[in-house]
This record gives structure tokens, sequence and C-alpha cells, in this order.
């Protein structure tokens, strides 16, 4: 794959990317994945990187690699590489009049592509739409350390998938933040009263521990993120 990325940017198919600026190595993955009529799969680093991650579904994904299509074929590497360094690759789409539909999860795509910051609740998507995922369970945040049963993981799962296919990961992040996840995600599903004390139960914030677990949170994230792509290049 990394060959046509090497072809289109006229280096040699025996260039190293290891020898690349980790940054580079990124956008150089990135436009071999692009010029194969692909896009980042979810638990690649790159579909949080360059925000894939705002999609609802698998078309507002496909839309927005076909925007990153369009872009490399006019911009020049290093405009692309120095607009992804600094979180301002919404103006350089807008430089060339590439701009996404305002409709499903692209209508976010301005604001999160232009954020220097990663959130855990990116993370949290990325594992609720790949159920063999080994992160979901520690996504402290979300209720997944509470749950003392298989069920209740994959209770928290559709949950949290229908809250996503209904909503911005913006808003339940916010929801977190402020201890009220449950009372969020329960306005996009319908619970037996039952299932609701149940559910209230795992989603419940303990204020005094979420800063902590915030930074616990993402940084175990960021490592087994890391593992899985070690184990996908390898």
């Amino acid at each position: 794959m990394l060959a046509k990325a090497w072809q289109f940017l006229g280096k040699g198919e025996n260039t190293d990317l290891s020898e690349w600026p980790e940054l580079h190595q990124g956008c150089v993955r990135h436009y071999a994945m692009l010029l194969s009529n692909s896009r980042p799969p979810r638990l690649d680093v790159l579909w949080i990187s360059f925000r894939y991650c705002v999609a609802r579904d698998l078309a507002d994904e496909k839309e927005i690699a076909s925007l990153y299509t369009a872009l490399i074929h006019r911009c020049t590497f290093d405009e692309f590489c120095a607009a992804y360094e600094s979180c301002s690759l919404f103006h350089l789409f807008e430089k060339y009049n590439l701009t996404p539909a305002p409709r499903g999860g692209l209508r976010h795509l301005p604001g999160v592509i232009s954020l220097p910051i990663v959130m855990s609740v990116w993370y949290l998507k990325a594992c609720i739409l790949s159920p063999d995922s080994p992160l979901a369970a520690i996504i402290l945040e979300y209720g997944f350390i509470h749950c003392t049963s298989q069920a209740e993981r994959e209770a928290l799962v559709e949950i949290y998938r229908a809250a996503f296919f209904h909503s911005q990961f913006d808003e339940l992040r916010q929801a977190c933040i402020q201890g009220k996840t449950f009372a969020y995600v329960k306005r996009f599903v319908h619970l037996k009263e039952s299932d609701e004390r149940a559910m209230s139960r795992l989603m419940k914030n303990d204020s005094s521990r979420v800063p902590v677990l915030r930074y616990v949170s993402v940084f175990l994230v960021f490592v087994l993120f890391c593992l899985c792509l070690y184990l996908f290049l390898h």
C-alpha cells in the first residue's frame, strides 16, 4: 500500500518510512490508504487523528475519505503536513473549495478537526463500533469499570451505540463531565424500569474520582492503541 504513496510523492519504492518524522509518517500512511481507495480502520490511531470519528456511519466515513482524497490531489504534501500539525486542516479544505455537506456527523467536522486535543470519548466510539476491541473494558469514565458481567458490558455497548447514532460525542462528553451520562443517553434508548436502575448504577460518576479516571483512561487507551497499531503493522 505504501508504494502508491511513494509514487504519488515522487519517492523511491524502497524509501524507509521509519526515517521520516513521526507526524509525516502518519500523513504518508493516510495518503497510502486514500490512494488505495481505503481509509483508516477504526482501531487505527489515524481514525482519531484525522477525525473520522465524527462520522455517524460508514457513508460519512467514505465521504470524509473522499474529501481528503480530493484535497491531497490539490495541495502539496508539505501543506498537508503543516495543516495537520497546526490543526488547520479545515482551513486547507476551504482554501481548495472543499467543504463537507452539513449533514449527519459531517456537520461536526469543522469544529472537531480544529481541536488540538484528543478526547477519551473518541476512543470510546472506536471501541463501541469495533466489538472485538479489547479496549472498551478500560474506558473508566463511561461505566465499563462497574460491569460485573458480559451481559452488562454488552448492554452498555448497545446503549452507547444508539447514543452515537442519534447524537454526537461532544454532547456525550459534556454529560460525562457533568456526571449526567445516564440522563443523557436514556433520551435515545427506551429501557424497562429494572434496566434503568442497572444502567444508572453503571454510569454513575464519582465526581471526586472523575479527574483521576480521565487521565488514567486516556493514558491506558493511548498505550493500548499504540500496541494495537504495532500489532497491525507487524
